[in-house]
């Protein structure tokens, strides 16, 4: 067996240092460190790889498995339970396997917090209109105050718009037909492709939830007995009454019958002696919410506007322009 201190060891022709003479210890060589050296080019090669494009790759590449992986389980027996819903009637769960629940939590905690900027800076009219311009939408403005200022009004619409994204997307996007996702598809992630199916339901789950809401601001009012068609006519009415009252009191009444319902149901409560906390807690709404209609009404009482003068102030000297 030849030794590694012979001159022409067989196999280390090329050595430059005669191994006996290197010393890891020596401070005028500098040791060999070849797996150093090895992981140091290795991960360099891998760092220049990671480019966003590879990541969106790997990222498409990784959904398209779970879709496929959910496709499969979507095949299978799955198992199923009964439960007593309300204590009176039974219902069939089915378990929809690990992959459905691992792509559908994920689509969930992305979309949720997604979903409510856009509902809070009424953007979602506008998603919808890049997926389907051929389907207008217009959102009453007495609800877009109501979900820009309630967070918990937000987070409803939200749920009910996911909720029917979801059961969507399963049919449409994940089971096999045309319509399906597909990594391919030109600028369309799985999330995003999914972002567009809440934007394609959300017209259908507003126009419930604002029924709904609707139907709660009345049910509020026929408890405390507020008229909304009368009440601009009764707080005006209570107002004292010399002679110098008469105008506002007639522009009061104006305001209060343009005014929005809920406006109207906070005034109407308040003219029952009620807190604003208390109004807060029987709409549904934050104090802060309440507290910022309240200013924005007395904000139109201190400064009203004639609609037949061309917009003017009252009080104003400047002359309406034609």
């Amino acid at each position: 067996m030849p030794s590694y201190n012979w001159p022409n060891p067989e196999g280390r022709a090329e050595l430059c240092v005669h191994p006996a003479e290197v010393s890891l210890f020596d401070p005028e060589i500098a040791a060999a460190d070849p797996i150093g050296d090895l992981l140091e080019l290795v991960s360099g090669a891998v760092e220049r790889e990671s480019s966003p494009e590879r990541q969106r790759a790997e990222s498409r590449l990784a959904d398209h498995k779970l879709v496929e992986q959910v496709r499969f389980e979507m095949l299978q027996e799955r198992p199923q339970r009964i439960v007593r819903v309300d204590g009176q009637q039974d219902a069939v769960i089915t378990w929809d396997g690990f992959a459905y629940h691992q792509l559908f939590d994920d689509l969930w905690l992305y979309a949720l917090p997604v979903v409510k900027a856009f509902l809070k800076k009424n953007q979602m009219g506008r998603v919808l209109e890049r997926y389907a311009p051929e389907r207008p939408f217009t959102m009453r403005s007495e609800d877009m105050v109501v979900l820009a200022n309630s967070h918990d009004e937000r987070t409803e619409l939200a749920l009910d718009i996911i909720s029917q994204a979801v059961e969507d997307f399963r049919k449409k996007a994940i089971a096999p037909g045309k319509r399906q996702w597909k990594p391919s598809m030109k600028g369309a992630s799985l999330r995003t492709y999914f972002i567009g199916t809440c934007a394609l339901v959300y017209p259908r789950a507003y126009e419930k939830w604002s029924k709904t809401r609707k139907g709660k601001l009345e049910l509020v009012a026929s408890q405390h007995d507020i008229n909304f068609e009368s009440i601009g006519g009764i707080i005006s009415r209570d107002l004292a009454d010399p002679a110098a009252m008469a105008g506002i009191r007639v522009d009061l009444k104006r305001l209060i019958d343009v005014a929005t319902p809920t406006t109207k149901a906070i005034l109407g409560l308040l003219a029952q002696d009620m807190s604003q906390v208390q109004i807060a807690a029987e709409l549904g709404l934050t104090v802060k919410s309440v507290n910022s209609r309240l200013a924005h009404f007395r904000a139109r009482v201190r400064n009203p506007v004639r609609p037949e003068s061309g917009r003017r102030p009252i009080g104003s000297n400047r002359k309406a322009t034609a």
